[in-house]
């Protein structure tokens, strides 16, 4: 279940984060940099742990957290149209980037010297490497 949790319930310390980055990347690029680089927005690894474990115990309370996310995707939205994303294709990258932190999340919180953007371009490889088909072997 996803482990996030930010000062701003909406998401608003995302959405600056990806308003502030540099405009000539592409839209994951921006997504992928604002939460790799947003460690400080993130509740103590402790809290969050404890969390986890309540949620994963209590079925209606995974329930709400997926509405949490649901709510902080619609709030990076309109930061990615304002960087030209037409809508759909912003929520797209969208579930995308959060698919890719909720892979790395609990590989943070297990690992705490371990960057969590470090983590994140570690989950966007395995991705490349299940979405990108191999090169065919030459027979």
């Amino acid at each position: 279940m996803p482990q996030t949790s930010t000062r701003a319930a909406g998401g608003s310390t995302k959405c600056s984060g990806v308003e502030a980055a540099d405009p000539g990347l592409a839209p994951i690029e921006a997504l992928l940099t604002a939460l790799g680089s947003a460690e400080e927005i993130f509740r103590p690894r402790e809290f969050l742990l404890r969390r986890g474990r309540v949620i994963a115990a209590n079925p209606a309370l995974a329930e709400r957290d997926l509405i949490k996310l649901a709510s902080i995707a619609d709030a990076l939205a309109p930061a990615l149209e304002r960087r030209g994303v037409e809508p759909g294709k912003a929520r797209f990258v969208i579930d995308v980037v959060l698919a890719l932190h909720r892979r790395a999340m609990p590989r943070w919180l297990a690992e705490p010297d371990t960057a969590l953007a470090q983590l994140m371009a570690e989950a966007t490889a395995e991705l490349r490497e299940v979405v990108a088909p191999l090169a065919p072997t030459v027979r």
